[in-house]
């Protein structure tokens, strides 16, 4: 994403989440955005700072946390895919159903790694493709 500025808002836990790197990663004409455990008010951020944020694959923030993949995030995004990095039966609660709702309201065929273990997305340039580890169907809107 640049040089823009850092994105957090203090020192607790929470804001330093806002100061994850966040990856645009381009292969071809294929996109994805990776954003660690960034929240919305980094989103809001990084949508101010830059126009073409659209992307086919997007790595949910915060692992599906309730404050983070906003609905003004994902409807810059548009992401196709997206994938939640948390732990089975996690002490947080990860991901959140809100966070789950909203990726399903946007269409988003969403991954998890708590229910398919690793994900890999697979790429030639023009099409992607995920492949879960574990046997288990994706949330959201299937692929055609």
């Amino acid at each position: 994403f640049g040089t823009a500025a850092v994105f957090g808002t203090g020192t607790d836990d929470a804001a330093i989440n806002n100061y994850s790197a966040s990856l645009l990663i381009q292969y071809g004409r294929t996109r994805f955005i990776l954003t660690g455990d960034a929240q919305s008010e980094a989103e809001e951020a990084m949508l101010d700072a830059h126009t073409d944020l659209a992307c086919d694959v997007l790595k949910a923030g915060h692992h599906g946390s309730h404050n983070a993949t906003s609905d003004d995030w994902l409807a810059r995004l548009q992401p196709r895919l997206a994938v939640i990095s948390c732990g089975r039966h996690n002490r947080f609660g990860h991901p959140a159903p809100s966070t789950l709702a909203r990726l399903d309201a946007h269409g988003v065929q969403t991954y998890r790694t708590d229910h398919q273990g690793a994900i890999t997305f697979v790429s030639d340039g023009r099409t992607v493709t995920a492949r879960p580890f574990l046997d288990s169907p994706p949330l959201g809107k299937k692929l055609v």
